[in-house]
Parts: structure tokens; C-alpha cells; sequence
């Protein structure tokens, strides 16, 4: 038989339409059989459909959020990177100022000057070639007086080694020898920033028994001199008459004893400390 369209009726739930037979309460008309199952899996469906665009929406926010983190780690890496780098170029910076300040100041003190009259020429070849550091300004005739004046011209962080006064032996008193050693000394210490040595006039062959007996005298105030001034004072002292040191003339050194001379001219600046790693030999 056909069924007539007042046969079907509409469930008011979720609007589906059915037989009579589908409605367990006719008068309603509520399609409770629909309300369990079919309803239900719409609503299911739709809770579904939500989650996943909260998912998509997550997953993009999630995925920004990495994004921005990743570059916060390079800014925060690359900072760091180049606050160690900057560290490390300044503590570069600082220890090569130091070294060069260092070895300046080692080259300060590396820097020995020999200076004098013509007795100095031979003795100062000797120590050059076994000092690095050291030079020599000979200066033939020289006497006490015009030594100052050739010191000045070199720097003032040398250590200066001065031997002089022989040519100051027949023209000067006594006196007049010490007070001019006296200024040098004094004009010397103010001017240095090195040790101040000064040499006693040497031995020779060619002076008469006063002359000789003035030049013991002077050196004998003058290591006082020294002494009271905390200047460094080198005596070398030999037999001009034995040994071969001196030349035919009994005045200049020859290689013997120039030779001589250097050895303990050396000794003394070992004793300072003016060697040390500087020792070429």
C-alpha cells in the first residue's frame, strides 16, 4: 500500500523525517531513536571539525612561536658570539700592549752604552760582539768634561758606562779632575734612567812615577765619589809593565789588552744584570 505524506512525520530534534514507525512517541513527534545515534554523531562530527581547527590554529601558533625562538637563540647566540669574540679581541688587545710594553721596557734596560776616549775603541768591539744591546761612542782625546755632552745625544733609558779621565792627567789638578767628575756623575744621574758606571783612569806606561801616583789618587776619590752617589764604580787595575796589554806608544790598549778589559768590564755588567739572555757567546 503507498504511504501518504501523512504517514511521515518530522522529528523536531534534528529535523529528519521519517515513518510513523520510526517514532517511539508519535504524539511528540520526537525521534528518540535519532536523538541517540544520529544526533549524536553530528554533534560528534562537529566536536571533531572544532578540534581540528584548534589543532591548525596550535600547530600554526606553535610553529610561529618556534620560529621566533629560533631567532631569539641566533640574536642571543650571535650576542654571545660576539661578546666573546670582543672579549677575546680585547684580552688580545690588553696582553699585546703588555708584551709590547714589556719588551720596550726590556729594550730599555737591554740598552747599554760605552762611552769614552780612545782607550774605549778596542774594548767596546770586544763587548759588542758579545753583548747585543751594547754600543760604543769613542771619542779620541776626550776628556771628563765632554763626555755629558755625547751621553745627551743618546737616549736617556740607557745605562750608561763611562771611562775617562786619562787625558785629564797632565792639564788638571787633582782637585779640579774631581769636581768636574763630581758634575758629570751628578748631571748623569739626573738625565739616566739606567745604572751610571764609571770606570778609573787605566795604567800606563808612558806617565812618571807623580803622574802615575796622582792617577792612583784620583782613583781612589773617586770610588768614594761613586760610592756616596750610588753610581757603580769599575776599577781595573794591572801591571802596564807586565802582561803585553799595551801598545808600542804604553798609552792605548792593544788586542791582549783590550781583551782584558772587556773580560772584566763584562763581569761587572753581569753583576748587574745587563747580560743575561743578551749574551751572545
Amino acid at each position: 500500500m503507498a504511504l501518504k505524506k501523512s504517514d511521515f512525520l518530522v522529528c523536531k530534534e534534528c529535523g529528519m523525517y521519517g515513518d510513523r514507525d520510526c517514532f517511539e512517541d508519535k504524539s511528540g513527534p520526537t525521534c528518540k531513536q535519532c536523538t541517540r545515534v544520529y544526533c549524536l554523531q553530528m554533534s560528534l562530527d562537529e566536536a571533531k571539525e572544532s578540534s581540528k581547527a584548534v589543532e591548525k590554529t596550535l600547530a600554526l601558533v606553535l610553529e610561529r612561536l618556534s620560529k621566533l625562538e629560533g631567532v631569539c637563540g641566533q640574536k642571543k647566540e650571535g650576542q654571545v658570539a660576539g661578546d666573546e669574540i670582543s672579549k677575546s679581541k680585547t684580552t688580545k688587545d690588553s696582553d699585546k700592549e703588555q708584551k709590547q710594553e714589556k719588551a720596550a721596557t726590556s729594550q730599555r734596560k737591554g740598552r747599554v752604552l760605552l762611552v769614552g776616549d780612545s782607550l774605549v775603541r778596542h774594548v767596546g768591539r770586544n763587548l759588542e760582539q758579545q753583548c747585543a744591546g751594547l754600543s760604543t761612542v769613542c771619542k779620541p782625546g776626550g776628556r771628563i768634561e765632554q763626555m755629558v755632552p755625547e751621553i745627551e745625544k743618546r737616549g736617556k733609558e740607557d745605562t750608561v758606562i763611562v771611562q775617562v779621565g786619562t787625558n785629564n792627567l797632565r792639564m788638571d789638578e787633582t782637585e779640579e779632575m774631581m769636581q768636574k767628575y763630581e758634575e758629570m756623575i751628578q748631571r748623569l744621574k739626573e738625565e739616566r734612567l739606567g745604572e751610571v758606571v764609571v770606570m778609573g783612569i787605566l795604567p800606563r806606561q808612558d806617565l812618571s812615577e807623580a803622574l802615575d801616583s796622582k792617577r792612583v789618587e784620583v782613583n781612589r776619590r773617586l770610588k768614594e765619589v761613586c760610592g756616596g752617589s750610588k753610581v757603580r764604580y769599575c776599577d781595573v787595575e794591572f801591571n802596564p809593565w807586565r802582561g803585553g796589554f799595551l801598545g808600542r806608544d804604553g798609552l792605548h790598549l792593544n788586542a791582549r789588552g783590550a781583551d782584558m778589559v772587556a773580560r772584566q768590564v763584562f763581569m761587572m755588567m753581569k753583576t748587574l744584570n745587563l747580560v743575561g739572555r743578551r749574551l751572545v757567546k
